[in-house]
């Protein structure tokens, strides 16, 4: 996934605090336009440009912070990838899965429900992270994978009822099949879809 341009970010804080600076030492700032250049004006872009400044580590770490969901031939693996915080990786292994289900996570009571994999464990154990587990259940956040939701809760269960298939993960090629393809050409498809649906 692209990462967003930071580089706004960056110069909206330096702007903002060397406008009032520059203001509050002179009386005036050649940085701002004739009709913004008052007290009220400098102050404002201040308070923008500490506002800007403080959501940079912020806009840092939601930027590092990925869930993501890994196939193996000998289990299931979900990456905990928050910085500053360790631990929370899950691994489930095959044969310590009793079943798969379709669940839904929600952060609080308040946020909207999101699709989810719960994985129903044979042997209890410590929840890996308590906003998605429990001692008999853990759950694999899909709403926030690239692949398609169903897609994958298919995937799993042949995973599951069939460990013979559970070596095709060992291809070098296998991550490319639960990589979605690029926006480009995913507008193509549905735009070529959309004409043969039309010409029929």
């Amino acid at each position: 996934m692209d990462r967003p341009d930071l580089h706004g970010c960056h110069d909206t804080p330096a702007f903002g605090i060397s406008s009032w600076i520059d203001w509050k030492s002179s009386n005036g700032s050649d940085l701002l336009t004739d009709s913004r250049n008052n007290e009220g004006s400098a102050t404002l872009i201040l308070i923008v440009g500490i506002i800007a400044l403080l959501c940079i580590p912020v806009f840092a770490v939601l930027m590092h912070w990925k869930l993501s969901i890994e196939l193996y031939p000998d289990g299931v693996r979900r990456p905990f990838n928050f910085p500053f915080i360790t631990g929370g990786d899950l691994f489930v292994p095959w044969d310590d899965i009793e079943s798969l289900a379709v669940g839904v996570f929600r952060a609080n009571a308040q946020s909207s429900p999101n699709p989810a994999i719960d994985i129903h464990l044979k042997t209890p154990r410590p929840p890996a992270r308590k906003i998605f587990d429990t001692p008999d259940r853990a759950t694999l956040p899909v709403y926030a994978v690239a692949a398609e939701n169903n897609t994958v809760l298919a995937v799993m269960r042949i995973l599951l009822s069939d460990p013979r298939s559970r070596q095709l993960l060992a291809r070098p090629d296998a991550p490319e099949w639960f990589t979605a393809p690029p926006l480009s050409e995913q507008y193509e498809l549905s735009t070529s879809a959309a004409q043969l649906g039309g010409s029929s």
